[in-house]
């Protein structure tokens, strides 16, 4: 289903299941990020599921809150805080992980994938949503950067959130693509 009209990426808040047929290069991300054949072949067959709560506190500081369900897998969190701070983080999936979240410009995006095609609600106030996040070299593992942006885009004929990602490689190799999700309501 569509995403609503007026849903901007001042809040995100809602239910979305990802539409696995829409979206791009989501086995060579996982790849590139070390994920281990077998992992990716499960995943690849898991269509998860996000309740996101995007919210303000009272400091002025965006916070998203996603929680992610894949029906036969450990449901998992992700608590993001839009500050620009880097923190260290344990993923599940990715292991231990050095993670920053924030609102950034246009311009501030160093790969054009990261915004080309996006909706202009996606830009509210001139900002999108940029998530970084790389494997952490100290706990070991092949060395990767990703860069995320979140928002919105007409795919398959209909506005859907979206999130596009850029991945570099320990080689400097690098792969682009895109996570497409369904609307299935509000929380």
């Amino acid at each position: 289903m569509a995403a609503p009209a007026d849903m901007t990426s001042r809040d995100f808040s809602g239910k979305f299941v990802m539409n696995k047929s829409l979206c791009e290069n989501a086995q060579d991300i996982l790849e590139m990020q070390g994920v281990a054949p077998a992992l990716r072949e499960t995943l690849s067959l898991a269509v998860p599921h996000l309740a996101i709560k995007h919210h303000t506190a009272a400091s002025g500081i965006e916070h998203i809150d996603v929680e992610q369900t894949v029906p036969g897998l450990r449901a998992s969190s992700e608590r993001r805080v839009l500050d620009g701070s880097q923190k260290t983080v344990e993923s599940p999936i990715f292991g231990a992980l050095i993670v920053q979240n924030r609102r950034a410009t246009a311009d501030e995006l160093g790969a054009g994938w990261l915004k080309d095609g996006l909706l202009p609600e996606t830009f509210v106030d001139g900002t999108v949503v940029h998530s970084l996040a790389q494997s952490d070299p100290e706990k070991g593992g092949e060395a990767w950067r990703v860069e995320q942006t979140w928002g919105f885009e007409h795919v398959g004929g209909a506005k859907r959130y979206v999130r596009r990602v850029y991945v570099v490689g320990s080689k400097g190799e690098s792969v682009q693509g895109r996570l497409v999700y369904d609307y299935e309501g509000a929380l």
